[in-house]
């Protein structure tokens, strides 16, 4: 059997062949919102139909039947090329390209004879029109001046120049507000100013239409050009960029509810760096100030980027704490340590306090509330018994605490993972005043020794903190080597984005937790605090095969490592502990609490010393004995016939010893 691919170019496959070329190119039209005329003809000559002519087609129906087609007024051109059936061959394929390139030569040969032609109609028409006067129904309702118009009848007439200034065009605005413009005018990258750009001109505005221009050129005396459409917005911001250079380009977009003005208009101030202001209200800037608005200060905001010295000390504006002196408002922080350092116990009793209300302090420093979403990416098995844990020791009411955690990790630095957090939180009405990302590296897409990788992290921390007015804390580990302890692991740049950074070590085998400040932008780093791990047994909690489950939760334990130094006061702490055991472990003021006598009994039966070494011990006038030491150290004070042990940190521990 022949090969016939060589014959037509390519393998046969289903098509739509059987539908007539005029028939695809007015479907082809159909999908690219065109509504096509009710005759097509492939001729290879420009047709121009729709509302006010503004749509257009030129093809040909000989060979492989092509064309091209658009709206002059939004500048969108489409390709276009009948199904033939079959893959095109080369031959065929250049033949093709050929014949689009000659019918765009024609069109624009045929329109710039058109545009030519009417310049010098309008041309003629503009000039010996009457300048407008104020007494125009239109230009009273819209309460503006009517600048560079003329008069035609009871309509305005606006000129409209290209960019070497040449008048290409005229648009006619009847009383009740429609507008048409010249037939065969040129359009696209064309405009009409009012005002005068001079040397000094430092910025401009842009706008769609005259009486929207006149309203913002009357209102701050700025320079203001005028696009006739939406899609003209974009040509006309390049031409004035190129002309002008670094002079501030300001888009005043329309606020209509197709939203084709803030689409046009932030393509253009992507492209050729320029400013968009936007009404609050569906409008123009015509329509915000006719409603009584203050157009001035949409405009030209009174808050400047720039502020003078005097200004800007004139009232103070004090850091915003989440919790005083460690997490600061509407910022980002990185909490890091070693693997198994303690860090997460730490993230999560801050953030739980943070969601729970009726807790005032962290350990004492103050707390602000809110909701918190903890992003876990990893040991929700642990998580659970830790968020059991803190719940059960603080005695709190589940129900009371808005903290909310996510099932599973997501890669935030992605289009996806952003979106999907974002929605989520909207979606269950969460604002949250803190998110916690646990870990670093389990929500990150890329790597973290990565300065470009980083960033997309960063910045999607960046657009969370903006999004809600929260803070982010980053929960990451340190690098391997003994260099690397000091600091989060990876790229440089996540230091240098920080607003705070916090260093968690934990004590080798010791339930001591140190947290270090490494970093602190706005403010002196805070002393260092040290936690304790202390055992919880969870209530009601059995495993698998009926054993209780434990879990643990960080308790202040301020100067416990300076205390742990001092061996004497270590030793004085643990005798007192045993004693107060041995003797009932009794509670006075809420404390514990032994009598001289029983403390005695239980030192002299431990060999402490004899009978009257423990009386020198147990007299508080004798310095750097049992008595007098822990008083100096604040770990007890007189209580009836003995004493109660008042520092908070071992008494708690003591108690909580004591209910199990």
């Amino acid at each position: 059997m022949a090969d016939l691919t060589k014959i037509f170019g390519g393998a046969l496959t289903v098509s739509n062949i059987s539908i007539s070329p005029t028939a695809q190119l007015f479907k082809a039209m159909v999908d690219t919102d065109i509504t096509p005329p009710s005759e097509i003809l492939l001729d290879g000559e420009i047709h121009r139909f729709g509302d006010k002519n503004n749509n257009w087609y030129v093809a040909y129906g000989d060979g492989i039947p092509a064309g091209i087609f658009g709206n002059w007024k939004t500048g969108d051109q489409y390709t276009w090329r009948a199904d033939v059936g079959h893959k095109l061959s080369i031959s065929e394929e250049v033949a093709h390209r050929k014949r689009i390139d000659e019918l765009k030569t024609l069109r624009k040969a045929k329109l710039d004879k058109k545009h030519e032609d009417t310049a010098q109609a309008v041309y003629a028409i503009f000039n010996n029109l009457p300048v407008a006067t104020k007494k125009s129904a239109y230009l009273k309702r819209k309460q503006v001046e009517p600048h560079n118009l003329r008069q035609s009848g009871n309509s305005l007439v606006a000129p409209i120049y290209n960019s070497v200034g040449v008048l290409t065009s005229l648009q006619y605005i009847t009383p009740n507000g429609e507008k048409r413009f010249q037939a065969g005018g040129e359009i696209k990258g064309c405009y009409n100013i009012l005002g005068n750009i001079t040397a000094d001109t430092k910025k401009i505005f842009i706008a769609e239409g005259f009486a929207t221009a006149a309203s913002i050129y009357e209102t701050t005396s700025v320079p203001t050009v005028i696009t006739y459409s939406a899609g003209n917005i974009p040509p006309v911001t390049e031409l004035f960029r190129t002309r002008y250079g670094t002079i501030s380009i300001i888009i005043v977009a329309d606020n209509d509810e197709s939203k084709a003005g803030i689409t046009y208009a932030e393509k253009a101030a992507k492209e050729y760096g320029a400013q968009i202001i936007i009404p609050p209200e569906i409008g123009d800037a015509n329509d915000y100030k006719v409603g009584g608005n203050n157009l001035h200060d949409l405009l030209v905001p009174p808050n400047k980027w720039l502020v003078s010295v005097k200004d800007f000390t004139a009232e103070p504006h004090p850091i915003k704490w989440l919790i005083k002196n460690w997490v600061q408002d509407e910022s980002l922080i990185m909490m890091f340590g070693q693997s198994g350092c303690g860090k997460t116990f730490v993230s999560v009793d801050m953030a739980l306090r943070i969601a729970t209300p009726s807790i005032k302090t962290w350990h004492g420093e103050i707390v602000k509330h809110g909701d918190v979403a903890y992003l876990a990416g990893e040991g929700h098995a642990g998580l659970r018994a830790r968020c059991k844990a803190w719940i059960q020791h603080n005695e709190q009411v589940p129900g009371d605490i808005r903290f909310f955690i996510s099932q599973s990790g997501t890669d935030l630095n992605t289009a996806e993972g952003l979106n999907k957090t974002i929605l989520c939180l909207r979606d269950m009405e969460i604002t949250p005043r803190l998110i916690v990302v646990d870990t670093l590296h389990r929500f990150l897409n890329g790597d973290e020794n990565s300065a470009q990788d980083s960033k997309t992290m960063l910045d999607a921390c960046s657009l969370l903190t903006h999004e809600f007015n929260c803070s982010v804390m980053l929960v990451h580990h340190t690098g391997v080597s003994s260099d690397a302890q000091k600091r989060g692991r990876g790229s440089s740049a996540w230091k240098g984005a920080l607003e705070q950074e916090i260093c968690v070590e934990k004590e080798a085998k010791e339930p001591f937790i140190k947290m270090t400040q490494t970093k602190n932008k706005d403010s002196e780093p805070a002393a260092p605090k040290t936690l304790e791990l202390a055992t919880i047994t969870l209530d009601g909690w059995l495993d698998e095969d009926g054993e209780q489950v434990n879990s643990a939760i960080v308790m202040p334990t301020e100067n416990r490592v300076e205390k742990k130094k001092n061996s004497k006061l270590s030793e004085f702490v643990k005798l007192f502990e045993k004693a107060w055991f041995a003797s009932g472990a009794e509670i006075e003021n809420k404390a514990p609490y032994i009598t001289k006598a029983a403390l005695k009994n239980k030192l002299i039966s431990d060999g402490f010393g004899a009978d009257r070494t423990v009386d020198n011990h147990l007299n508080s006038s004798y310095d750097n004995k049992f008595i007098s030491t822990l008083i100096k150290e604040k770990c007890i004070e007189p209580c009836l016939n003995g004493w109660i042990f008042i520092e908070p940190e071992q008494a708690s521990i003591m108690m909580l010893s004591r209910g199990k």
